[in-house]
């Protein structure tokens, strides 16, 4: 029903939960890859990490152009890595 009722703030919040998931999806695998021989392997998926919520990262502000354009407050979704511009990161 969001979707219908305002589908800038859908797609953001679908963007938002997907940096967060890409976020938790890498911290699993760096855990899983704790040992020393694995720091090749944890570069990877940094890198992956690092690349895709940067993507993210460029169509969240696509979104938010859209959204100031159309006169919409884009304090909502502030941030994709799970901090806003006044606060800290969250953890």
């Amino acid at each position: 029903m969001s979707k219908l009722a305002n589908p800038i703030n859908a797609k953001a919040t679908d963007l938002k939960d997907r940096a967060t998931s890409m976020r938790d999806e890498a911290r699993g695998k760096l855990k899983a890859h704790a040992d020393e021989e694995g720091a090749t392997v944890r570069v990877q998926i940094a890198l992956e990490a690092l690349t895709k919520i940067k993507r993210i990262g460029k169509d969240l502000e696509k979104v938010a152009e859209q959204a100031r354009e159309q006169g919409c407050n884009t304090a909502r979704h502030a941030g994709v890595d799970g901090r806003r511009k006044d606060q800290g990161r969250v953890d």
